[in-house]
């Protein structure tokens, strides 16, 4: 995953982009070593599968949704940049 860091245009209009970066990479980072520590993490589960590896699924789901809302939130505030004459990336 690569995470685009907001420009500094984008900063005036939008400063919240750049706590949402952070998030983003945080999440994505989080999602990453939870499944590097856990190789079974995205298959199961199955009936006696540890405690920690079925909380885990549970924080590498949780991660993918809100980096997928994020995304999301991303278009949206790309397009309130264009009207206002921002180019964003």
């Amino acid at each position: 995953m690569r995470i685009r860091i907001p420009q500094a245009d984008e900063l005036i209009s939008a400063p919240h982009l750049a706590a949402l970066a952070v998030l983003e990479a945080a999440l994505a980072a989080a999602a990453h070593a939870l499944r590097a520590a856990l190789p079974d993490i995205d298959r199961g589960p199955f009936p006696g599968d540890p405690v920690e590896l079925v909380t885990a699924r549970i924080l590498v789901d949780e991660c993918d949704a809100l980096l997928g809302a994020l995304a999301d939130h991303r278009v949206h505030v790309k397009a309130r940049l264009r009207r206002d004459g921002i180019h964003p990336d």
